[in-house]
């Protein structure tokens, strides 16, 4: 019974909460899908999962301890999460990453998504797709000279992953990709 009023408690104390910045409102969304989710042993729900990932990809001094409450409900390792602030920016080689200039959409994707080359492209490139955990759930090569192709999603499950496009020496493009429910 005590556990009850603890929760009702908590709820309650967290509807009445009034955010006046980012920080604040933020914490208050982590703690709401919390006390929804997690304290009534639900599922979290796919919509309150971006939301999550989104907060859990700032920067813990602009996003707040939220982004923090974000990464353990999640059980996402900063580490894993490619973000630049922790791993710093690649370096080109040979400067060919500010004249390759790439697209990747549509973001979300359902069944496929395109990449387009502004031009084309002398070397393979892979596509590799990654989910939360850093296992590698899709790889493609996209031969050279090329500056369209299209990436089949069917048997990628709805998620949010982060994929990259690479050549044999340079990172060409790299980011999230949500994939909805087909």
């Amino acid at each position: 019974m005590k556990i009850n009023i603890q929760y009702a408690d908590s709820l309650q104390i967290n509807n009445l909460i009034i955010p006046v910045n980012t920080i604040e409102s933020q914490k208050k969304t982590v703690n709401n899908i919390y006390l929804q989710t997690i304290v009534n042993n639900q599922i979290i729900s796919f919509s309150d999962s971006i939301t999550l990932f989104n907060i859990a990809n700032q920067l813990p001094f602009l996003g707040g301890d939220a982004v923090y409450s974000a990464r353990v409900i999640l059980g996402l390792d900063p580490a894993n999460l490619y973000l630049d602030y922790i791993k710093g920016p690649d370096k080109p080689k040979d400067n060919l990453m500010n004249s390759i200039k790439v697209r990747v959409y549509p973001n979300p994707a359902i069944n496929s998504i395109n990449i387009v080359f502004e031009t084309l492209i002398d070397k393979n490139a892979i596509f590799e797709l990654y989910d939360f955990s850093g296992k590698q759930i899709l790889s493609t090569t996209i031969k050279a000279n090329t500056t369209f192709s299209t990436i089949n999603l069917n048997t990628v499950k709805a998620g949010i992953y982060y994929y990259k496009l690479t050549t044999i020496n340079e990172t060409l493009i790299k980011n999230k990709l949500v994939i909805l429910n087909k």
